[in-house]
């Protein structure tokens, strides 16, 4: 008994940092998501108007983008970034770097979601998914408050918010260009990709939360019963 005691507190730290990974994986998979998605850079080319803005045929725009995709994922510069200034390439090294810390916060939250599933059931057996389906319910609320505020911020002045993450996210302020990566790449662009990833969180927690919810109910019907 004494052994079950000393075990609780971990266990709840533990499942503290299980309700934080699971908005923090939702995130970091749909950005992921968005920055590998050719398809979502294309509409944007189009929606802006961008080939008008920068002389750039639609066919071009998509060669520079599937060339900084490549960049962000492997590191290698091709011939497609010549129209980059070299301060504008600094501050996609620093974009890189960003992704490439939002694909090791996506791995490590999914490895220790899977271990933590795996050691509670270990240690705590079919009692296990009454408390998985308690915590999957709290980190998609989590997920979905934290999304709401963020929402309401970016309502109210979506350019303070912008010039913010670049302030907290960025050494430097070599974000602020006049060359070709704000006009490829404007604002109304940057707006639409938070919107997507706030979509996609905001559904998949839903889903999630809706799956948990309903398995707790049918739990609790049944043990009434």
């Amino acid at each position: 008994m004494l052994a079950g005691r000393n075990f609780r507190i971990p266990f709840r730290v533990a499942s503290i940092l299980f309700i934080v990974c699971i908005p923090l994986f939702l995130l970091t998979s749909n950005i992921r998501w968005v920055a590998n998605d050719l398809q979502f850079w294309e509409e944007g080319f189009e929606k802006y108007d961008v080939s008008a803005e920068t002389g750039f045929s639609d066919e071009e725009l998509i060669d520079i983008s599937k060339g900084l995709i490549r960049y962000f994922n492997s590191g290698d510069i091709d011939d497609t970034m010549y129209i980059f200034s070299d301060d504008e390439i600094i501050h996609l090294r620093d974009v890189r770097g960003l992704i490439q810390l939002s694909y090791t916060i996506q791995w490590i939250t999914l490895g220790y979601i899977i271990i933590f599933v795996a050691a509670g059931y270990t240690y705590k057996r079919r009692q296990m998914f009454s408390s998985l389906g308690k915590l999957v319910l709290t980190g998609s609320v989590a997920g979905l408050a934290a999304l709401a505020a963020t929402g309401i911020a970016a309502m109210i002045d979506f350019d303070w918010l912008f010039i913010l993450f670049h302030r907290i996210f960025f050494t430097n302020d070599l974000w602020i260009s006049s060359g070709y990566l704000p006009r490829i790449y404007t604002e109304g662009f940057f707006y639409d990709a938070a919107g997507a990833i706030a979509i996609a969180m905001v559904l998949q927690s839903l889903l999630i939360g809706a799956i948990a919810g309903g398995f707790l109910l049918r739990r609790r019907r049944r043990l009434a019963n």
